[in-house]
């Protein structure tokens, strides 16, 4: 008996290489990316596929995000930039402001407002975030694409930062002024940032964000404007636009086509290949999908998706081959070649990701789309409201609880074309403009210019204690605040509330500075 067992185990042994080496190589899957901040952001409504305003709507993760310190580069004797270094006489006052400049920004980062964060499981169907002071912000179905034009699915990070109030405007270097220095009055502003896999996505092109303001008492003249600059922030109504399509080819029909898609897996940007040879899934199924004449005649524009879902076995081979959303697949242009479509995936070699392994059991999502005959950098122009029926209502200005701790807040709505700095603003109107000066001796200043009248905050430009200010309205009540640094480091704070006129203003520096009373003079009434 026991010979037996002996023979059977070295048997084992000889079969267990070729076992293992019959198994085909798959590529290793990657460690999972740990989770920071807290737990994910939680969905407070139906999972099941949007229908008018039944979507899914995402609150922030949990989070702590520790104010930063903004460091300060201090001179050395020997004009290095070392803070330990013994200071020369020559340069000591020099080192006095910058220490002092840091420890104004130190006392300013208590106002930061922090970002949070939204983890968006699905991004093939409308979605919306709601911020914790209130704004809203639907985002339309298969929203973002990444750095190379392709459409982005599974999981997407987005990140929004709310600004509402003076000390978080200067905190930020927000301004209330055009690119041209006209002056603006403000109900609100935003950071929107996306990413998937850890890599920074942007709204594809033709999608648009609908953005819900929340607390605007009067609407009229308010309009989008987006961020441009970094040390200071100024605003334009023209987004940063960029030529997406670099192609120039002549038109030459519509076909339909699988487009090129990152998935974000474990945490990574994936796509899927063809196991062994690597190839794109997306190229193997266009060389392969045979789209007839009369569907071609049939397709009148490019971005009309259609979303199949389907998983695969443990070698990679697709098992089932689903449409995401059989009520908008049916009687369509995709209904005649739908079959094709299924049968060509289902028939595919197995399939691989770039960057980790498929998961057994797990569903992936692909998209079709009409597309013309090449496909341009960014792929094709996705059409509003593509899988919806019904037509999205136009936003307008409306009465609406969009923050689940407040009643009756007003909210105004408006869109934006890209993820960026956002601002809800109008016009201030004024046709008279003043130019102010401010000027320290032998001290460098922050000078802010609360308006009183209106939601405005500007901040005069300057350096070596010298400070102008153009195209201030004339006779409009404000309050100036000044931050005063000088040569010996000591800090001393000044306002002063007047109506705005032509030429030089004065500011007293006889306050102590600290968060308490800076709070206090950057606060409009």
């Amino acid at each position: 008996m026991k010979k037996s067992v002996s023979i059977i185990a070295a048997l084992g042994m000889l079969l267990l290489p070729v076992l293992v080496f019959a198994q085909p190589e798959m590529p290793k899957k990657p460690a999972q990316r740990p989770q920071t901040g807290g737990a994910e952001g939680q969905v407070r409504k139906s999972e099941t596929r949007p229908s008018g305003n039944d979507r899914p709507v995402y609150y922030p993760r949990p989070a702590y995000y520790p104010p930063p310190v903004y460091p300060v580069q201090i001179p050395n004797s020997a004009g290095n930039s070392n803070v330990n270094a013994s200071p020369g006489t020559d340069n000591v006052a020099e080192i006095n402001r910058a220490k002092a400049l840091n420890t104004i920004y130190e006392v300013m980062s208590e106002f930061r407002s922090p970002y949070q964060t939204f983890d968006i499981k699905d991004v093939t169907r409308e979605f919306e975030i709601v911020g914790e002071k209130g704004f809203r912000i639907v985002f339309p179905e298969l929203a973002f694409i990444d750095a190379d034009g392709n459409v982005v699915l599974g999981e997407v990070e987005v990140k929004l930062t709310e600004y509402t109030s003076n000390t978080e405007f200067a905190e930020a270097g927000l301004t209330t002024l055009t690119t041209s220095g006209e002056l603006l009055e403000t109900g609100g502003m935003i950071n929107l940032e996306a990413s998937s896999g850890g890599k920074k996505v942007q709204l594809s092109p033709g999608k648009e964000v609908t953005i819900e303001v929340p607390d605007l008492k009067n609407q009229d003249g308010f309009r989008t404007f987006y961020g441009s600059g970094t040390d200071m922030i100024t605003w334009s109504t023209e987004p940063n636009t960029t030529n997406t399509d670099s192609a120039d080819r002549p038109f030459d029909g519509y076909t339909i086509k699988m487009l090129k898609s990152s998935q974000s897996i474990n945490g990574n940007t994936a796509q899927f290949v063809i196991f062994k040879n690597w190839k794109p899934l997306d190229e193997y199924i266009n060389e392969n999908l045979k789209v007839s004449k009369d569907v071609k005649d049939q397709i009148k524009k490019d971005g009309i998706p259609f979303i199949y879902t389907i998983e695969c076995n443990a070698m990679g081979k697709i098992k089932s081959v689903k449409p995401k959303y059989p009520e908008y697949s049916k009687n369509t242009l995709i209904s005649e070649i739908q079959g094709q479509i299924k049968g060509l995936l289902m028939d595919a070699p197995p399939l691989a990701l770039n960057d980790g392994n498929l998961e057994n059991g797990k569903s992936y999502d692909l998209v079709f789309a009409t597309a013309k005959n090449y496909i341009s950098g960014n792929g094709p122009l996705f059409i509003s409201a593509p899988l919806n029926n019904n037509p999205k209502e136009t936003p307008t200005a409306k009465e609406t609880n969009v923050n689940p701790n407040a009643e009756n807040v007003s909210s105004f709505a408006m869109n934006s074309s890209q993820l960026t700095k956002i601002n809800c603003d109008k016009f201030s109107g004024s046709a008279s403009r003043d130019t102010q000066t401010f000027h320290f001796e032998r001290a460098d200043a922050l000078v802010y210019i609360v308006f009183l009248e209106q939601r405005s905050l500007i901040q005069p430009k300057g350096s070596n204690g010298h400070y102008e200010m153009h195209k201030v309205p004339t006779g409009s009540l404000v309050r100036y605040v000044t931050i005063v640094y000088g040569d010996d480091g000591s800090i001393r704070m000044g306002t002063l509330e007047e109506r705005t006129k032509n030429g030089k203003v004065e500011v007293p520096a006889t306050s102590a500075f600290n968060a308490e009373a800076l709070k206090a003079a950057l606060s409009a009434p």
